[in-house]
């Protein structure tokens, strides 16, 4: 009789012990899960907690809308790089050798005067510099821009707009006048018919 009470107990202990080792098991599990749940939301936040600064220039309107359009999907700050001096349709007449931006683009020492304050450029982490093309280059109050401020440990994304002109000189430009240590992204170049959902798949290819 006795053995046959230890006949019986022997399975119990087992099921007993199953439910021991699975309770454990679920634990250390909802555990891991729990961590790594944590630990992907901390990464989420700080790649929310990067601050992104959109800085455009534009006398046509062309580069105004691919700034703002990258500003709306990146949730980024807009800065409109203004010139102190406006520039009039005669201004921008490239077909004049005497004309404002012929000549500036004729100068590489040419620095056109920005309207307005100083912006504080500590808080952001990355910076996109959306230009026209001007004669293939970026126009030199670009290098006005870039030579403002002290850009050490951010990311620099230059953006272009042409009708046809492909951003042969842009990139030497920018690097050459910002003598800051930043890390530069390989220029965008958009079109003058571009479309908000090309602009969309540009920013998702590096966001």
């Amino acid at each position: 009789m006795k053995r046959g009470k230890k006949l019986f107990m022997f399975p119990m202990i087992l099921v007993f012990f199953s439910f021991v080792l699975y309770g454990c098991g679920n634990k250390n599990q909802k555990s891991a899960d729990v961590n790594l749940s944590v630990t992907q939301k901390q990464e989420s936040d700080s790649n929310d907690s990067k601050k992104i600064l959109v800085a455009y220039f534009s006398c046509t309107g062309n580069t105004k809308g691919v700034a703002k359009l990258i500003a709306s999907e990146t949730g980024a700050d807009l800065y409109e790089i203004t010139p102190k001096i406006p520039y009039t349709d005669e201004d921008l007449n490239y077909n004049n050798s005497n004309s404002r931006a012929t000549k500036e683009q004729n100068d590489d020492n040419a620095r056109p005067e920005i309207e307005g304050k100083k912006l504080d450029i500590s808080q952001y982490d990355t910076i996109v510099v959306a230009t026209p093309l001007w004669d293939l280059d970026a126009p030199r109050i670009i290098s006005t821009f870039l030579e403002s401020y002290d850009f050490t440990g951010k990311t620099l994304i230059p953006v272009c707009t042409s009708y046809s002109s492909e951003p042969s000189g842009v990139e030497k430009r920018m690097h050459s006048v910002c003598k800051s240590n930043v890390t530069w992204k390989p220029i965008k170049r958009f079109g003058t018919n571009f479309s908000e959902n090309e602009v969309k798949e540009w920013v998702d290819s590096w966001q």
